[in-house]
């Protein structure tokens, strides 16, 4: 993932991402999962219904670095895309926005190419602070947020959506 931005970046003269994380999802976060999902706990579901063993995030400076990433990975030999969400243009209701992508990845093991589900999240440096403050105020209080605090959270990403907006404009008139 890392090689494809770099070439990206140098072959545009710009840096579309400013970093990335990755991470790989412990068992009992999976099986914890299945069992919210209703499944039972075998290795047939884990591989049909966990997406996201495999997580890499990469965070952009602006929303359109992101649609850019997205076309970086959707023309990738190496990745084959399963399914895409964007929750950008679609957010969630509790005002979330990323794009999501689950890709199969080729890994050698052995003599033997499998391919592996990842999930690949692409969001803007203001919508992974929203979604890193609304995961600790959620945290925080065990989950149990009132209906007037999700408004007020819904408030903030679309306050943040506002200033992004802005910014991309003041990134446009620059160049």
């Amino acid at each position: 993932m890392e090689i494809l931005i770099k070439d990206y970046d140098m072959s545009n003269h710009t840096k579309s991402v400013e970093h990335v994380n990755a991470r790989i999802k412990s068992i009992d976060s999976a099986l914890g999962k299945l069992e919210k999902r209703n499944y039972d706990i075998t290795l047939e579901n884990l591989e049909e219904h966990i997406h996201d063993m495999v997580g890499v995030r990469l965070v952009c400076p602006f929303e359109d670095d992101v649609y850019e990433m997205v076309d970086l990975i959707k023309s990738s030999d190496l990745l084959q895309v399963c399914h895409e969400k964007d929750y950008i243009e679609n957010p969630k209701e509790s005002g979330y926005s990323s794009y999501h992508i689950i890709v199969k990845v080729p890994v050698s093991f052995k003599d033997d190419i499998e391919f592996i589900d990842a999930e690949i999240q692409v969001r803007t440096l203001a919508m992974d602070a929203w979604a890193a403050l609304e995961h600790e105020l959620q945290y925080k209080s065990n989950g149990s947020v009132t209906k007037r605090e999700r408004d007020e959270l819904r408030e903030c990403a679309q306050e943040f959506r506002r200033i992004e907006n802005k910014m991309l404009t003041l990134k446009k008139g620059l160049r």
